[in-house]
């Protein structure tokens, strides 16, 4: 009944069925092609640098879901050109990619209150940065990316921190941030002039947040900083006025904890008619006095 349509679809005789062809890569595609596909990158990269930089957008507006997605976009060309073309990175940094995102954070940081739509933007720019960051293995445009005081300017723009979305990107930026530190990039991430760390300040002073992934995060942070072992990096950690309270913080946490494993072990032991334990649980509150005492001491 079908096999006139079979036939006509060339179906009927299985060595006639063709593969569907796949898609050309990288390596199958001809020069010219390759040189095709970067032009238009290039005309994309172009489009997006005019749309993020013009005046509407520089002034808080602009729709929300073109903002969204022309960020989205510029992970997409900075990744496909830091693996088929990096030339086109220099186009990115030179078409001021990074300081219009940048621009983004800070215009809407200006207004009085958080729209949701300004969270969105915000929770995208983010994103974007720390996919690059993930991604990007092209050195050079990391430290382009990471000069001229640019990452501590982005750490700094002003952020709803009331918003848990945005906390949370945020806080994975920081740690995707973190990720970068070497001795050789460490220098990036210190403001001399404002004798400063902010990528260490910014994380610690989120050290007693609610939220356990972002305490998580937050001690990541600080562990890519030690691991570092910079003397300059260490010396500000350990004696800037800017960094005492959080040591202080780190002293009432083990006080706390100090604390609640003795109540534990109070709360374990027998009846105090018991003269073992009656005798054991003065030695458990003699142990605290001293050892409160000793933290009280510390206080001080």
């Amino acid at each position: 009944m079908f096999g006139p349509f079979l036939t006509l679809l060339g179906l009927d005789d299985p060595s006639k069925t063709q593969p569907r062809p796949t898609p050309p890569t990288a390596a199958t595609k001809t020069a010219e092609e390759q040189s095709q596909e970067s032009d238009l990158k290039r005309k994309q990269i172009q489009q997006l640098s005019a749309y993020l930089n013009s005046p509407k957008v520089r002034g808080g507006g602009g729709a929300r879901k073109r903002l969204v997605e022309s960020v989205r976009q510029v992970s997409e060309v900075v990744i496909w050109s830091d693996r088929r073309n990096p030339e086109l990175l220099s186009v990115c940094i030179e078409m001021g990619l990074h300081q219009h995102m940048l621009t983004l954070l800070q215009s809407r940081g200006k207004q009085q209150r958080w729209s949701p739509s300004d969270n969105a933007v915000t929770v995208q720019v983010l994103q974007t940065f720390s996919i690059i960051l993930d991604s990007v293995s092209d050195t050079k445009f990391l430290y382009a990316l990471l000069s001229n005081n640019f990452v501590n300017q982005l750490i700094a723009a002003p952020v709803d921190m009331d918003n848990e979305e945005v906390v949370s990107y945020y806080v994975a930026f920081l740690k995707a941030l973190s990720l970068k530190l070497t001795a050789d990039t460490i220098h990036f991430f210190c403001n001399e002039r404002m004798d400063d760390f902010p990528l260490y300040t910014t994380a610690i002073s989120l050290f007693d947040h609610p939220d356990s992934m972002v305490r998580v995060a937050v001690r990541a942070i600080t562990l890519n900083v030690f691991r570092i072992n910079d003397p300059q990096a260490l010396d500000f950690v350990l004696h800037s006025p800017k960094c005492a309270s959080f040591w202080e913080q780190i002293v009432c946490a083990l006080k706390d904890s100090y604390d609640d494993a003795f109540r534990i072990l109070v709360d374990m032991l027998p009846s105090r008619q018991h003269g073992s334990s009656a005798v054991a649980t003065s030695q458990i509150d003699r142990a605290r006095m001293s050892a409160a005492q000793g933290w009280a001491a510390i206080d001080q």
